[in-house]
């Protein structure tokens, strides 16, 4: 049974970024990143559109809200929009920083594309394998800091609840071996549904 400040369930864009900002925000703490595959495989691999941040002159984060929120007809939550809008830039700069490689201009600027439910330009792409680039480049990292632990192989069986309180996760590992996975934090980056 392993121990950790901080275990991230997920190994796609979402779980690797995480580890990534929670090893910067908190060197000392120990992370666990638990994947079913390996760190080379997830859906978020298979993402071929864009990521939308007002990173132009011309745009603002009124304008994204806005346009975000007619295109969710009435599903998003205003609140959780706003926070997407107004700190999307600074995570696109923080991807530049870790050498995701976002389409440029001829000019070396951010090339941005206008595409469905936009009112301007702001949708960034690396070629038509934008998953794959993010993906590629946080792997890259997360394996190069020494705070964070990846467990790949690993399917999370369900979550241990103590005193209706998230301890840890049960898992079977590669060998089929059953465990206990304890931690402090637990963060769940499955996407939609895959756990029971």
């Amino acid at each position: 049974m392993a121990n950790f400040d901080v275990l991230i369930v997920g190994g796609g864009a979402a779980g690797l970024y995480t580890a990534l900002c929670l090893s910067e925000l908190a060197p000392n703490w120990t992370i666990g990143l638990v994947t079913k595959d390996n760190l080379t495989v997830s859906a978020s691999d298979w993402a071929q559109g864009g990521i939308a941040a007002v990173v132009d002159k011309e745009d603002s984060p009124v304008f994204h809200a806005k346009d975000t929120l007619v295109a969710g007809v009435g599903l998003c939550e205003p609140k959780a929009v706003d926070v997407l809008v107004h700190g999307a830039a600074k995570q696109i700069h923080k991807l530049l920083g870790l050498g995701v490689d976002f389409d440029r201009q001829q000019d070396g600027s951010l090339a941005l594309t206008l595409e469905a439910a936009h009112s301007r330009k702001r949708v960034l792409h690396s070629a038509d394998t934008t998953g794959r680039a993010l993906v590629s480049k946080l792997a890259a990292g997360v394996l190069q800091k020494s705070n964070i632990q990846v467990l790949a192989e690993t399917l999370v069986l369900d979550l241990c609840i103590e005193l209706n309180r998230c301890t840890g996760v049960y898992y079977l590992d590669q060998h089929l071996q059953l465990g206990c996975l304890r931690s402090v934090v637990v963060v769940l980056a499955t996407g939609v549904g895959l756990l029971p």
